[in-house]
């Protein structure tokens, strides 16, 4: 199943197994984009972040407090994120620069692993404010007590996968009950989708 341009694992019917063995940091650090020729100090400062989470190989990360745990493949991501002022520049270093056809779904990605693994942190560029109305009600329903896969979500309510993920990710950083619930499920979903985009890189 497609979702205009974004084709996940999950619909493939992988279930992102092949993607979680994958080595979580050697997927970015090879594929830096040309800004960080330029000697920018925050991009600068994400690749030195991805360098040593190459060189460590750490295991995947447990969020102090909870029992929520990163997945292996995105701990790039939360590096990224971690040594960044704005959302722009992680998805700039995530290789998705200004005009890139990812840069959408790669944004919502990242308020994703925020709104989870990070709650109280905020990166400029983000809206965190929940919303309103009646579509993301239904979303978060399906999610939540339906239990559906986010791209499931996506396909069935005619909107992109990022759209889902937005909306979702400003219901779990306004929630600790439903991060304490389904922040893991989520995450999991999530290192499934970005492991189809770095595919793309």
């Amino acid at each position: 199943m497609k979702h205009g341009t974004e084709l996940c694992n999950w619909c493939q019917g992988l279930a992102g197994r092949a993607a979680r063995k994958r080595p979580a940091a050697a997927l970015l650090v090879a594929k830096r984009p040309a800004a960080f020729e330029g000697g920018d100090g925050a991009l600068d400062r994400i690749a030195a972040a991805l360098e040593r989470l190459a060189e460590a190989r750490t295991s995947p990360p447990q969020v102090a407090g909870s029992s929520l745990v990163v997945p292996q493949i995105l701990q790039p991501v939360t590096a990224a994120i971690e040594a960044a002022d704005s959302a722009g520049e992680v998805a700039t270093a995530l290789g998705t620069p200004p005009g890139h056809s990812k840069r959408g779904v790669v944004f919502a990605l990242v308020h994703g692993v925020l709104s989870v693994a990070c709650p109280e942190s905020e990166l400029d560029g983000l809206d965190v404010a929940l919303q309103g109305g009646a579509a993301p009600q239904r979303r978060a329903d399906k999610f939540f007590k339906k239990h559906e896969h986010i791209c499931t979500i996506a396909l069935w309510s005619g909107v992109s996968i990022a759209t889902v993920v937005q909306s979702l990710a400003r219901s779990l950083r306004h929630s600790a009950d439903l991060r304490a619930r389904h922040g893991n499920r989520f995450l999991e979903q999530l290192a499934e989708l970005w492991g189809s985009i770095v595919d793309q890189l």
